[in-house]
């Protein structure tokens, strides 16, 4: 999954919006308040407190997964292996990611496919995964703009640090765990997905 739900916590959090100021600064141009009332809080502070205590409470962490069933779903071929994939396009499905899919789900498809999920981002970029919420032991294969696997690991269950793919990539493939070693995947293969779903990424 890609860990982003701090992201808008730091943007609302971490510069003191420009009209707000102290109001000892303008004593002489306000109006003369109350015996005992205190100065109000600005509102851009309000919405940052409101944000960090709903995120604290769990509000920020998706608590169900991708509706699999809605997801658009592809074929890819790497060194002669069929993988069939759920397609991770927009922020909230990748965010989501095989959040509380069991490694049922991820099993083999009666037709001998191999499941997992790819997810398409719009531009190429170091990236990183984290395992919140996932339940289930995952490969991760990073690929390049041009196709090429980048990196692979492989991720602990309901892990939250980070695996990273210290080079730039494009796009993300993740499987049950210990699939890539098997069938002997690694970096620098080449990656065979269809143009037309490239062609749909925003």
């Amino acid at each position: 999954m890609d860990p982003t739900e701090w992201t808008e916590i730091e943007s609302v959090c971490a510069t003191k919006p420009s009209s707000y100021s102290s109001p000892a600064l303008h004593a002489g141009a306000a109006r003369k308040s109350r015996a005992g009332s205190r100065p109000a809080i600005p509102l851009r502070v309000l919405q940052c407190l409101l944000l960090l205590f709903l995120c604290l409470a769990g509000a920020c962490s998706p608590t169900q997964g991708n509706d699999l069933t809605k997801m658009q779903k592809a074929r890819i071929t790497i060194k002669g292996e069929v993988f069939e994939v759920w397609i991770a396009r927009t922020e909230a499905e990748r965010e989501k990611g095989l959040m509380f899919v069991t490694a049922e789900q991820l099993a083999d498809t009666p037709e001998g496919l191999h499941r997992g999920m790819l997810f398409l981002f719009e531009q190429q970029k170091p990236l990183g995964f984290w395992m919140k919420n996932t339940i289930t032991a995952l490969d991760i294969a990073y690929i390049n703009t041009d196709k090429t696997i980048v990196k692979t690991l492989t991720m602990k269950p309901l892990d939250e640090s980070t695996y990273p793919s210290d080079r730039p990539a494009r796009y993300a493939l993740e499987v049950k765990a210990q699939l890539l070693k098997s069938l002997h995947i690694a970096s620098g293969d080449l990656v065979d997905i269809p143009d037309d779903v490239l062609k749909e990424t925003p």
